[in-house]
């Protein structure tokens, strides 16, 4: 199991209401206004939404294992409110709510770049010993992950200006999504290859030398 933290902003918007805490679409905990909630998640790529209300956060990809705890910090988002308040508009709140329901609280994580090379250090410990013990292809550990998945990393970073290739919506895209984040991978090009279900990456000088240390370590 890994340990995840949410911190929440004290902000006069819902101060009086918790904000419930989604991972991979359960409810398992809720957070006060200027308060913090620790809860343990399975180790792996798990979506963290918060949600109050009918309105939430965007879905955040948290980079789990237990080598490294998770810690995101929450707030109400901020939109338009006008110069002038009356009574009425006040009331009117909701008029003033963003259309996007999604955009109504606002996560951060900390120390994404921690999170992303403790996660691979142990993905990729696992992958070692189930290629070692011979491993159905395509069999994921609990990170979410096949040994197959994180050996195009391996083998990757190894080649200069190398691009990479995978599904949209994969393991391998979620992670590689991750991996942006922090600046060790860059969205790429490629040619059309009809379905248009392909994404592609190229991995950055930073990310070469970060994975070439977590793959050789």
């Amino acid at each position: 199991m890994a340990d995840l933290i949410v911190k929440r902003a004290t902000a006069k918007r819902d101060l009086l209401r918790r904000y419930a805490i989604h991972i991979d679409g359960e409810c398992v905990a809720h957070v006060r206004a200027g308060g913090a909630t620790h809860i343990k998640i399975a180790e792996g790529m798990r979506e963290l939404r918060l949600s109050i209300d009918g309105h939430s956060s965007q879905a955040k990809t948290i980079l789990a294992s237990n080598h490294c705890v998770a810690i995101v910090n929450c707030a109400p988002a901020e939109y338009p409110v006008p110069a002038r308040q009356s009574r009425i508009s006040i009331l009117r709140l909701a008029e003033r709510l963003p259309p996007d329901r999604t955009s109504y609280i606002k996560v951060d994580l900390d120390c994404a770049t921690e999170l992303a090379r403790a996660f691979l250090h142990a993905a990729w410990s696992v992958a070692r010993y189930k290629i070692g013990e011979r491993s159905k292809p395509g069999e994921q550990s609990r990170y979410g992950l096949s040994a197959g998945d994180l050996s195009v990393l391996y083998h990757g970073c190894r080649s200069p200006n190398a691009a990479i290739v995978t599904t949209l919506g994969s393991a391998n895209d979620r992670l590689w999504r991750e991996l942006v984040r922090v600046h060790w991978l860059a969205a790429s090009t490629i040619p059309a290859i009809g379905s248009g279900a392909a994404v592609g990456y190229r991995f950055t000088e930073l990310g070469q030398i970060e994975l070439l240390e977590i793959f050789d370590g």
